[in-house]
């Protein structure tokens, strides 16, 4: 029996300690989550990805599917903005082959439709455009499951980006009115969907339609300068061909602010073709070696971020194994743990021994300890019939006291006759019942003895608390504290009840009370 309870200790023991580790896993995870996106948003890529690799190893100690998923997708989405698609590429394969064996829960569902996108992102970034197709597709049939305008914009906007570089413009168009049913018009979807109309007519040559969906999207602030410097470089090559080269050139302070710097050299080229159509060709030579200064800035940027990404890789490789030797040192410390856990339950096995061994003893004790209170409680009915007796006692003195006073009474009336009318046998009486009296007297000095008994802290605190008392301020007050009427104090004392009520007033002053009240309350108190 105690072999299956010291199991049962022991393992509950291990699965808290399993469980607390693998709760504190989850928010070291999370917590180097939002870490590595905050250095994410700032730029700081070199210490975004250690910490997302952080986050996916402590979400695998804690057996979360999801924030591993997440962390490894967030390192994938570091590279591809570094241009290391390969490498982003990778993160987003393996954050996929971890959802897939989980359950499809709406939260892993969104973050499968993340990757993929992500994935889509990284086909299209290398021309494989039906491959990126394929995907997107997928998302955007997700979104449309859900009902999630928002999405469903999103993939229908990246969706005619991909038709327009495979040629396929109807389902551009199929695809731009979707974002527009779906997005407000000041949505930022909704104002993109004009510029991927703008470069849809001006590959199928609508020339028309590119100048109108311009004007649009020049009225409208919300629209991205980069949007709107594209169109404004299809308005100047359009110009340029129809021979309206002052309208062309008019555009251009306008487009090389508004167009980005990838964007730059298709600007130029532009500009240099319509500068040689005008015969200047001095000014397209400037523009042909805007073109190539450009590129080479591209390539050189291009060059930075490779160098960059490959600094980041190292950064990642000292993180990992610095990492490893935390992880190394924090299994030591598990390892400790479960040692100590161990020590707990051999200590606990030793207690309980020891409690067997014990319990005939403890059992011994209680045995004593219920003979003891049995002689106690033996002890206390003495002390009860004790305190019977004596009060039995007092009330027989307390009735001879006041026959005492009858006959002293008597005695009076008979001294008055014999006044008057000398009588021997008379005189014997008196005599006689002189030495009843005398013998009275004792027995109300028995009284006061036996009151004293019967109620010890009275009397002790009525002394102690009033020393200028005599014996018979003492003798009056226990009359009181036994609750007689004054008629019945007045008969014991041979006075009348006023000369009773007189006494009270005196010791209430006496004492220092106020009232007789206050006085008579203070006696039954004590």
């Amino acid at each position: 029996m105690y072999k299956s309870i010291f199991l049962t200790i022991l393992l509950i023991l291990l699965s808290v300690s399993t469980f607390g580790a693998k709760g504190k896993d989850a928010e070291r995870a999370d917590q180097f989550i939002n870490q590595g996106e905050q250095a994410a948003g700032e730029g700081q890529y070199a210490k975004a990805i250690p910490l997302f690799t952080q986050a996916a190893d402590y979400a695998e100690k804690a057996r979360n599917p999801y924030l591993q998923a997440l962390a490894i997708y967030d390192v994938g989405v570091c590279y591809y903005t570094l241009y290391e698609t390969g490498e982003a590429q990778k993160h987003f394969y393996d954050a996929l082959t971890i959802l897939n064996d989980q359950p499809t829960t709406p939260k892993v569902r969104e973050l499968i439709t993340k990757i993929n996108n992500a994935v889509a992102g990284v086909y299209f970034q290398g021309e494989h455009y039906d491959k990126a197709q394929q995907l997107a597709l997928q998302c955007y049939q997700n979104a449309l499951a859900n009902k999630d305008k928002g999405s469903i914009a999103t993939y229908a906007l990246d969706l005619a980006l991909i038709a327009n570089k495979q040629g396929r413009y109807e389902e551009t168009d199929k695809y731009i009115a979707i974002v527009r049913e779906s997005a407000d018009s000041t949505d930022e979807n909704h104002i993109k969907s004009y510029a991927i109309e703008a470069e849809t007519r001006y590959l199928q040559h609508r020339y028309d339609d590119v100048e109108r969906i311009a004007q649009y999207l020049m009225s409208k602030s919300e629209a991205r300068n980069t949007d709107r410097g594209v169109v404004l470089t299809y308005l100047i090559d359009i110009y340029g061909k129809r021979g309206q080269y002052a309208q062309a050139i008019a555009l251009l302070p306008q487009s090389r602010r508004e167009t980005g710097l990838s964007n730059l050299p298709f600007l130029y080229q532009t500009v240099a073709d319509v500068y040689r159509k005008q015969g200047h060709l001095e000014q397209a030579m400037l523009m042909t070696d805007s073109v190539t200064i450009y590129s080479d800035s591209l390539q050189k940027i291009r060059n930075l971020q490779l160098t960059e990404a490959t600094r980041v890789k190292i950064e990642v490789m000292k993180a990992q194994m610095l990492m490893q030797q935390q992880m190394n040192s924090l299994t030591q410390q598990r390892r400790v743990l479960i040692l100590t856990i161990l020590v707990c339950v051999l200590f606990i096995a030793v207690a309980i021994t020891a409690w067997r061994n014990n319990k005939t003893e403890k059992k011994l004790a209680q045995q004593q300890a219920r003979e003891t209170e049995l002689a106690a409680s033996y002890q206390k009915q003495l002390l009860s019939q004790s305190l019977l007796q004596k009060s039995q006692s007092l009330s027989t003195t307390t009735m001879l006291i006041a026959s005492r006073d009858q006959l002293l009474q008597q005695l009076l009336e008979i001294l008055q006759q014999l006044q008057n009318e000398p009588d021997p046998q008379l005189l014997a009486d008196v005599t006689t019942d002189l030495r009843h009296i005398i013998s009275s007297n004792k027995q109300q000095d028995d009284f006061l003895l036996n009151f004293q008994e019967a109620n010890p802290q009275f009397v002790n605190q009525l002394t102690s608390r009033h020393p200028e008392l005599t014996d018979s301020d003492v003798r009056f007050l226990s009359y009181i504290r036994m609750r007689l009427t004054d008629a019945e104090i007045g008969n014991m004392l041979n006075i009348n009840a006023a000369s009773c009520k007189r006494r009270k007033i005196r010791l209430s002053k006496k004492m220092g009370f106020k009232t007789v009240r206050e006085f008579c309350n203070y006696i039954q108190t004590l």
